[in-house]
């Protein structure tokens, strides 16, 4: 596992931070003329490239660590280029579905609007021929009869009429969406050619793209000068580079040398390029270097011999050092003889369960975790402090973890115009896979074996089965059913009361369904599905009861359930509080 630790030079005078800026400009321009002879299609032969390291006044082993670190960006532009490649080659099957039924729409809607029309100019035959009958008619019983029939056959045309200007209104508009839609294709597609692209021939703007465009708006961005502009990006140009790590050299590095000091700190050794060394000085030292966090592991590497690449940073205090080193993880196995810690991760929180050997409860945890709102650097700091307090719990009770193997990239490509707000704000402020990177992180960081699951019907089983056994919330309950599956217990129904299965509800209702026969030969997760579309329709149902009953008792003049008082439930209410609805 690939660890970077970081701590910052802690006093640094005018001499060696000029001498810092130096090499970094040099390195700098070394990556830059790298990119540029690779880009010509040279091939990367000594003879060939030796003269440029010559003229910079860099080393060989210099100007290979540069050749390091620009192949180490472009294979991360690769990589994140796949990744976008991958997300919208799924939005551009998902826009092209929604065409095909948007092109289906509109001929269904041009086909019922032509039969409406037959309709009206039908009805409105009959109703002429009604009035001149009701005109000619002389004896008022026949006139009586007509006039009624007239009465239907107008309120009948009404209707069609209403329903003629809805169809107009949507043939009208429907081409001028499909075109929008179309763009949007058109834009989908190219943004996936140029993806595609960057996969296989990445491209590199040296000192960021956004800084670069910033001169061709200089006061909204804050500059006063194109040339205030310029030495900003020069600067970032030359804020960092690294010098890559050696195995089996004394301090992992040939240019910059780790050595461990008497008192438990470090001596940084930086040997300077032949360009600014000189005859009184080949290498400068930086004193007393210690690390927050990691101290102990870059001490260990030294013993061991491994290579440490180190990266100086430069911002706007000072310079940082960055030490990569790699961590070796000790291979291990799942192992519930002690028990197991099951999570469920929700949108706005992660339930825990502890579960002992013989797959019961012991205790549960509900940590919040609610990233919407918050910038992407927030919510990933989250995330970690989240993954931290869940493996000090797995480390407190010495215990294993399991969650479950989930994927929302998917659903999020599939994010539409016509999706719930509430639903789309939950999927796109739902960090799953940041969750479950700094997860398995800190587990190789703290030797917890974790074990992933298939989610299917997780939540349903713990609702049904442990919810109101056990007295837990829905998503903790949710937790102990992902525990079970990870440790290989049953998940057959339980026994029915009265041929009934009771399934309580997030807000301390419940449903009573009929427990589902089961099929000799079927997995038994067949009758979860059963139960589980079942459970949906009654839910459905139950919310459409909910919102007539609420309707009609405000229209009464009923009581306002929002100003009942609260009391405490013991049930398995998720706030705990249940509002005393009268009967």
């Amino acid at each position: 596992m690939i660890r970077t630790f970081e701590t910052r030079i802690a006093a640094v005078d005018d001499r060696h931070a000029d001498i810092l800026g130096k090499i970094a400009e040099k390195m700098c321009v070394a990556e830059r003329k790298i990119h540029a002879f690779l880009a010509s299609g040279k091939e990367w032969k000594a003879d060939e490239y030796r003269h440029i390291y010559t003229e910079l006044g860099l080393s060989s082993v210099m100007f290979r660590s540069a050749k390091d670190s620009l192949d180490g960006r472009l294979r991360s532009i690769s990589e994140l280029a796949k990744v976008q490649a991958a997300d919208l080659k799924l939005r551009v099957d998902q826009k092209k579905k929604q065409i095909e039924d948007k092109e289906d729409n509109l001929a269904k809607a041009r086909v019922s609007l032509a039969r409406h029309q037959v309709k009206f100019d039908d009805l409105s035959g009959r109703i002429s021929e009604l009035q001149e009958k009701i005109e000619a008619a002389s004896k008022p019983s026949v006139k009586a009869k007509a006039v009624a029939k007239l009465k239907l056959l107008l309120d009948k045309r009404a209707i069609v009429v209403q329903k003629l200007k809805g169809l107009a209104n949507d043939v009208d508009q429907m081409p001028f969406n499909l075109h929008q839609h179309r763009r949007k294709l058109s834009s989908l597609k190219c943004q996936l050619r140029r993806a595609e692209e960057r996969t296989e021939k990445p491209r590199i703007c040296f000192g960021a793209k956004n800084l670069f465009r910033q001169q061709f708006d200089l006061e909204a961005n804050g500059f006063k000068s194109h040339a205030e502009w310029k030495e900003t990006w020069r600067k970032a140009r030359t804020s960092s580079f690294a010098f890559v790590g050696v195995a089996n050299m004394a301090g992992g590095n040939e240019v910059a040398r780790l050595k461990l000091r008497k008192d438990g700190l470090f001596n940084l050794e930086l040997r300077l390029p032949p360009g600014i060394r000189t005859s009184s000085q080949s290498y400068i030292t930086f004193r007393k270097i210690s690390f927050n966090q990691g101290h102990d592991k870059i001490i260990a590497a030294l013993a061991r011999q491994q290579p440490l690449t180190v990266r100086f940073v430069r911002d706007e205090i000072s310079w940082k050092i960055h030490v990569t080193i790699d961590q070796p993880t000790t291979p291990g196995k799942f192992d519930d003889s002690r028990g197991c810690l099951g999570i469920d991760l929700n949108a706005d929180s992660v339930a825990l369960t502890l579960v002992d050997r013989f797959g019961n409860p012991i205790r549960s945890w509900t940590i919040p975790m609610v990233t919407h709102g918050l910038s992407s650097d927030q919510a990933l700091d989250l995330t970690r402090k989240v993954a931290k307090q869940i493996i000090d719990l797995a480390r407190e009770y010495d215990v294993t973890i399991a969650a479950e193997d989930l994927d929302f990239a998917t659903k999020k490509a599939q994010l539409t115009s016509d999706s719930s707000p509430r639903y789309a704000r939950m999927l796109s402020s739902f960090g799953y896979s940041s969750f479950q990177r700094a997860l398995a992180s800190a587990c190789a960081r703290n030797a917890v074996y974790p074990r992933q699951v298939n989610p299917a019907f997780t939540s349903l089983i713990g609702r049904t089965k442990f919810a109101r056994r056990y007295g837990l919330s829905v998503h903790t309950a949710a937790a102990l059913s992902i525990a079970r599956r990870a440790m290989g217990f049953s998940e057959r129904m339980p026994k029915p009361i009265e041929g009934k299965i009771i399934l309580p509800l997030d807000n301390g209702d419940h449903v009573t369904l009929p427990r589902p026969a089961r099929i000799a030969g079927r997995h038994v997760w067949s009758q979860w599905r059963t139960l589980n579309v079942r459970y949906k329709a009654a839910l459905a149902a139950h919310r459409r009861t909910r919102r007539k009953s609420r309707s009609s008792g405000m229209a009464s003049g009923g009581p306002n359930p929002e100003e009942l008082p609260l009391r405490r439930t013991n049930g398995p209410s998720p706030a705990g509080f249940v509002r005393d609805v009268p009967r």
